[in-house]
């Protein structure tokens, strides 16, 4: 994903209710440019690539779910408060990654993603940005089937002018 100003993250930061060293620590989801050194990247494939950085140290770049490795990842914080979807959606994906599919359902189970109708319309929105052939893409089409046929809720079917 290419570089973001680093002015907008401090506003979406900002209007999140966090300071933007929290997205880059605490929520792991940010990563500062250095402009000039160069830096090994991996792709979604895991392929690692040495090159230049393309940002400054005023832009900044979300970090790939494969990168997101704190261990509390998509889990409730100290203070009770439920993580974050995407969060959990990185979890789930490095769960499936696992091929242990009873430690998915248990985490979708204890999580209530089963239930949660904002599970499915997310994951599918993710679906959409990555590239295809990456497997970052292989493993939320996984996903998305996994949740489609083994319960939870039913994407909500869009309303036409013609329904009552």
């Amino acid at each position: 994903m290419g570089a973001a100003p680093a002015g907008a993250c401090i506003l979406y930061a900002l209007s999140c209710n966090v300071s933007d060293a929290d997205l880059a620590g605490r929520f792991d989801l940010l990563v500062r440019g250095n402009k000039g050194e160069p830096a090994s990247t991996e792709d979604e494939d895991g392929e690692q690539s040495a090159q230049p950085s393309a940002t400054s140290g005023s832009e900044t770049r979300l970090k790939p779910w494969h990168r997101r490795t704190a261990k509390d990842l998509g889990e409730a914080t100290a203070d009770g408060s439920p993580p974050a979807l995407i969060d959990c959606v990185h979890r789930l994906m490095r769960l499936w990654k696992t091929g242990e599919q009873s430690r998915v359902d248990a985490y979708l189970e204890a999580q209530g993603l089963w239930r949660n109708e904002l599970c499915r319309p997310v994951v599918q929105a993710i679906l959409e940005l990555a590239r295809p052939g990456t497997d970052e893409r292989a493993t939320l089409e996984y996903i998305q089937n996994h949740l489609a046929t083994h319960g939870g809720t039913p994407m909500p079917r869009q309303r036409t002018l013609l329904d009552e």
